[in-house]
């Protein structure tokens, strides 16, 4: 049996090219605190079969997230991480099975239109004019956590949002780290039930 018979690539080149563009996406994940997925799923989803690329992604965040979090712990707002995580951990759950279930073409379709509804609002300059509250966060949190059981995407919509909502960067990367180590963890037990 050949290496390749063991993973979701048909050849070297293909392997190749997805070790360089988790490397540029690891490198992204590192400065910012999210961003691996978004580069990765969005790079590979047209060449790759959707579900194994997202397991890998979600598999590098959580390391990632896990490495990270000693050094964010004390910028982390435990207010805005609590009222993400009650949604984004529901959402996850729900964003999984449509993982499971959808067919490549719709998956990709949702995942453009979720990219360029974000890059709309970034170009915009799109601010929130009221402070942030807990209902906010709730849908914040339930759409990040949807499509990071989708496509492990759901970082740049939180850091795109709290961005829009004048939370400082700092509390935002801290934040954000803590919350996709708990979503992706509740990620791989949604996938284990769902048999991915």
């Amino acid at each position: 049996m050949l290496f390749l018979d063991y993973l979701f690539v048909d050849n070297y080149l293909q392997l190749s090219l997805l070790m360089v563009i988790v490397f540029i996406a690891s490198i992204v994940r590192g400065c910012i605190g999210f961003g691996l997925s978004v580069l990765g799923v969005a790079s590979t989803s047209f060449w790759l079969e959707i579900k194994y690329v997202v397991v890998v992604v979600v598999l590098l965040e959580l390391l990632a997230s896990l490495v990270m979090i000693k050094a964010v712990r004390e910028e982390i707002d435990f207010h805005i991480f609590t009222m993400l995580s009650i949604s984004g951990v529901v959402s996850s759950v729900i964003g999984v099975w449509f993982l499971v279930i959808l067919d490549k073409p719709i998956h990709q379709f949702m995942i453009s239109v979720y990219l360029l509804a974000i890059v709309t609002l970034v170009l915009s300059r799109f601010m929130f004019r009221k402070p942030i509250n807990s209902l906010r966060l709730f849908m914040i949190g339930s759409v990040a956590g949807f499509y990071n059981g989708l496509a492990g995407i759901g970082g740049i919509f939180v850091a795109t949002m709290l961005t829009s909502s004048r939370v400082q960067v700092k509390h935002i990367r801290a934040t954000v780290v803590v919350y996709f180590f708990l979503v992706e963890a509740v990620f791989f037990a949604a996938a284990a039930y769902n048999d991915l």
